[in-house]
């Protein structure tokens, strides 16, 4: 529901069965150039899909039929209708898609980013610090191990401590994009059930998470020229290279003594996040 002065309006289309669905477009030229700050992480959180126009820039033959195409007029109530009640039974049929146990491992993995094994508090976050950055991973005696550069991490110059997770609210998001993925997958192949794989959240996730990731600004200057786009299709290439090799090799209980001693071997702490989860018991069964 949305209040405008005192008075209630139920917003976007009833489903029938208690839910209303909304399907938002909104816009915006963002940057120093057009006046406009960077937009709040709540509001970013509450928007599915970020697309970056600019980065997926048209091709050749892209202008060519821009130019070629008669004008395009709004389409009529009836055909906007029509529009809408597809949407909507694309939105029933992917809300339900069941995730494989390893998907759902994935995402909890990534909520593991922000742990940090030099910060003393009782969560262990970056975020306890409000001015964290890749100082506090440097010590006398070298540092902290886990933001050293590791082969399994290919780790550019300390990606852990210039990496923070993504909120919940973006990862249940990228839940439903990766069912969309999905749906598209198994329909494209003649299948009639889809499951979402650990293959659909990695297909998805550099375009969900573009902008409901925190990154270190210099680190991605750095080691991208302030390529955003190029830094978070890296950072998830990483963190599935080091999510499989776990899957792989770590056939114990998820208990906190087996976890800290594949982090220290493996020089990966954000397995942390999965103490007190119900892991696999030997490596057949560890996805």
């Amino acid at each position: 529901e949305m209040d405008i002065q005192g008075k209630e309006f139920a917003i976007g289309q009833d489903l029938g069965n208690g839910e209303r669905y909304q399907f938002r477009i909104l816009t915006i030229n963002e940057g120093e150039e057009y006046a406009v700050e960077g937009m709040d992480r709540a509001l970013r959180d509450r928007a599915v899909i970020e697309i970056p126009v600019d980065i997926f820039y048209q091709t050749g033959n892209d202008c060519l039929k821009m130019l070629l195409q008669p004008s395009v007029h709004a389409a009529n109530a009836e055909e906007s209708h029509a529009s809408y009640e597809f949407i909507r039974s694309v939105y029933q049929r992917i809300r339900d898609i069941n995730m494989k146990k390893n998907a759902y491992l994935f995402l909890v993995y990534l909520s593991g980013m922000s742990l940090c094994t030099q910060i003393k508090t009782a969560a262990g976050t970056k975020e306890c610090i409000p001015t964290f950055s890749r100082i506090l991973c440097q010590s006398k005696d070298g540092g902290c191990r886990h933001a050293q550069e590791f082969p399994l991490n290919l780790n550019p110059n300390n990606l852990c401590g210039s990496v923070f997770a993504p909120s919940q609210r973006a990862l249940v998001n990228l839940v439903q994009v990766a069912r969309g993925a999905a749906w598209l997958r198994t329909a494209k192949a003649g299948g009639k059930k889809p499951e979402v794989t650990l293959e659909d959240i990695f297909s998805v996730a550099p375009l969900v998470l573009f902008n409901k990731l925190g990154l270190d600004p210099e680190w991605i200057q750095d080691n991208h020229f302030g390529d955003r786009w190029g830094a978070i299709c890296q950072v998830m290439e990483i963190a599935e290279k080091r999510f499989t090799h776990f899957c792989q090799e770590f056939g114990k209980p998820f208990s906190q003594e087996n976890l800290q001693q594949y982090a220290d071997d493996k020089n990966d702490y954000w397995v942390m996040r999965f103490v007190n989860l119900d892991g696999p018991q030997s490596s057949k069964n560890s996805t």
